[in-house]
């Protein structure tokens, strides 16, 4: 299973996180805190945007909250990188109301 280190890190494809200090990070959760960037400030981050930023760092910038990852198949317990999506926030809002 193909795994990327971010921050001390370790992020699986199947989404799975390992913390700094060897624990696997609680899923259930929609946001975790985590030590963030040089200067290892706590931050509290959406799970998904966390892995998709992990598989997507060259590409993807975290910091463009016009732009939510979102779960494929609508389970969002499913953190796998395969099943989480870049959507540009105006156009997620589109597609429910059309619903």
């Amino acid at each position: 299973m193909k795994s990327v280190d971010l921050f001390g890190y370790k992020v699986y494809e199947n989404g799975d996180i390992i913390g700094l200090r060897g624990v696997k990070i609680n899923k259930n959760r929609p946001q975790i805190k985590v030590y963030w960037g040089k200067n290892r400030k706590q931050k509290e981050v959406s799970y998904a945007r966390f892995v998709y930023y992990a598989f997507n760092f060259k590409t993807f910038n975290f910091h463009d909250k016009s732009i939510i990852i979102d779960c494929k198949d609508g389970n969002k317990n499913n953190y796998s990188i395969d099943n989480l999506i870049a959507i540009k926030r105006g156009k997620m809002y589109q597609v429910e109301n059309n619903s």
